[in-house]
C-alpha cells in the first residue's frame, strides 16, 4: 500500500510539473522514413526491445515449420529477432524503415496477405481506420492463425492527472508519430473483439518515458523499481500499464459477411 501511495504521488507531482518543462523533441521531418521521434528507439529503450520480444515470444508456442508470420507496422523487423529461422517473416509498413519491408498504406486497410500467423505491435493508434486495417489482418488469416496486437494504454493515471492539470494530449498536433487513437484497456478490448475473440492478455510497463517529452518523468519514476512498476501494471492494468497486448484468433463470418472472401489458408 505504502508504494502505491508513494507512486500516486510521483504520477501526480510529475503530471503537475509537466507544463513547466520544455520539450526536448528534436524536430519533426517531413519524411516519416526519416522522422527521428523514433531513431534508435530498441538501441536506446531497453523497455521498447522487451515489449517487442514479450509480444513475438506469445507466437513460438503455435509456430511450425514454413509458416509465414505476417508483422503488420513492422518498423525495424525488431520481432524477426524472436522467431526462429525456418519461420517466414513478412513485415509491411507505410514506409520502408527496412530493406525488405513490403511497402503498404496501413491507413485504411490493405488487400488480405495470407499468412498463417500475425503480429500488429503499436500500430493501430497512428491509423486513419483502424478497424479496416484490423478486418484486413482477420482476411488475411486462416481459420486457426492466431494475432498478437499491442496497443497503448492512454489511460494511465499519469494520463488522468495530467489531465486535471489541464493538459489533455501534450503532442495534440505533432505531425509524425502522432497517436491519432487514444485507447483506454476497455476501448481496446471492445475494438479488437469486433474482428476478433481475445484469448489471453498481458502488460507492458515502460516508464522510461524514452523519446517523448516527458523523458525526464523517466529518471524519476526509475527510482521505483520496475517490479514494482510491473506488479501495479499485472494487477491495475488500466492505471498502471503503458500498453496491452492481446493474442486473439479470428471470430468466424456471420452470413452478413458473405461480400468478403476469406484468404486460402498459408502453409
Amino acid at each position: 500500500m505504502l508504494n502505491l501511495i508513494e507512486t500516486f504521488c510521483l504520477l501526480f507531482s510529475v503530471a503537475r510539473l509537466e507544463d513547466t518543462i520544455p520539450s526536448v523533441l528534436p524536430a519533426i521531418s517531413p519524411k516519416l522514413s526519416t522522422d527521428k521521434t523514433w531513431a534508435g528507439m530498441y538501441s536506446i529503450d531497453r523497455y521498447a526491445r522487451d515489449r517487442v520480444m514479450k509480444s513475438a515470444r506469445l507466437l513460438l508456442p503455435h509456430l511450425k515449420e514454413g509458416n509465414t508470420v505476417l508483422d503488420v507496422g513492422c518498423f525495424t523487423h525488431e520481432a524477426k529477432k524472436y522467431f526462429p529461422r525456418w519461420i517466414n517473416y513478412l513485415g509491411i509498413d507505410c514506409e520502408k524503415y527496412h530493406e525488405k519491408t513490403q511497402v503498404v498504406d496501413l491507413n485504411r486497410g490493405f488487400l488480405p496477405i495470407a499468412c498463417s500467423h500475425a503480429l500488429c505491435l503499436e500500430t493501430l493508434e497512428h491509423l486513419v481506420d483502424p478497424q479496416a486495417t484490423l478486418e484486413s489482418i482477420r482476411n488475411s488469416l486462416p481459420s486457426d492463425g492466431l494475432l498478437v496486437c499491442s496497443v497503448p494504454n492512454e489511460a494511465t493515471i499519469f494520463h488522468r492527472l495530467r489531465c486535471l492539470c489541464g493538459t489533455v494530449d501534450a503532442g495534440c498536433f505533432v505531425a509524425q508519430g502522432k497517436h491519432l487513437h487514444l485507447p483506454s484497456l476497455k476501448q481496446s478490448r471492445r475494438f479488437l473483439s469486433t474482428s476478433f475473440e481475445i484469448l489471453e492478455e498481458r502488460y507492458y510497463i515502460s516508464p522510461s518515458a524514452c523519446g517523448s517529452r516527458q523523458e525526464w518523468v523517466g529518471r524519476i519514476l526509475g527510482l521505483i523499481p520496475d517490479s514494482v512498476h510491473q506488479w501495479l501494471a499485472d494487477r491495475f492494468p488500466s492505471l498502471f500499464a503503458r500498453g496491452h497486448i492481446f493474442v486473439c484468433k479470428k471470430r468466424q463470418k456471420s452470413t452478413d459477411d458473405i461480400g468478403m472472401s476469406p484468404v486460402e489458408s498459408a502453409p
